[in-house]
């Protein structure tokens, strides 16, 4: 049947009802459920930088700090299969440790683009019970463990106003459902 032969009020209803059954999978299911799943992992987010925090400052309690000197700067390129990969320049340093020479594969710092040049002087924290567990000690250089507080507000403010806007039309929902059921009873 085509619009023509339907009445006026019916014509385009097709479309009127995908689009209110869109709606309500978005306003109803969609919003509260990545409202709830950002809530979570912001809350998540927070806790793991709390932890790595006081581990970061447990580790710098008790290291001891020296001075090492890059002597290389090994550029490694990982591919993940899909996708073009990635490349991490990681500083190899040379300093003393427990009173004998070390080399550090600082992995965790790792940094391309000039950040680090072969001969650049570097502080090291290293663990004297375990030499090859070490940091940079300038919290400022690249891969020093960081809060992302400002990125854990946002998750959670977008997860607030979805959760808020999947509560709102759920109250909504459920107040027009009373007001009809009243008016069936006293009708």
């Amino acid at each position: 049947m085509t619009d023509r032969g339907r009445p006026a009020g019916r014509r385009g209803s097709a479309w009127r009802t995908i689009a209110a059954g869109a709606g309500f999978l978005a306003a109803f299911v969609v919003a509260p459920l990545f409202g709830a799943v950002f809530v979570l992992g912001a809350v998540a987010g927070f806790v793991a930088d709390g932890y790595r925090s006081h581990q970061d400052d447990e580790f710098r309690a008790v290291a001891t700090a020296t001075t090492g000197t890059v002597d290389e700067v090994d550029v490694r390129h990982f591919t993940d299969g899909l996708g073009p990969g990635r490349t991490e320049c990681v500083p190899q340093v040379t300093g003393m440790a427990n009173g004998r020479p070390h080399t550090w594969d600082s992995v965790d710092h790792a940094a391309c683009g000039d950040v680090y040049e072969v001969g650049r002087q570097l502080q090291i924290l290293y663990d004297p019970d375990d030499v090859d567990h070490a940091v940079l000690a300038d919290r400022e250089a690249p891969g020093v463990r960081s809060r992302a507080t400002g990125v854990h507000v946002q998750v959670l403010l977008v997860g607030v106003a979805l959760a808020a806007v999947g509560a709102g039309c759920w109250t909504w929902l459920v107040r027009s459902n009373r007001r009809l059921q009243r008016k069936r009873e006293q009708a």
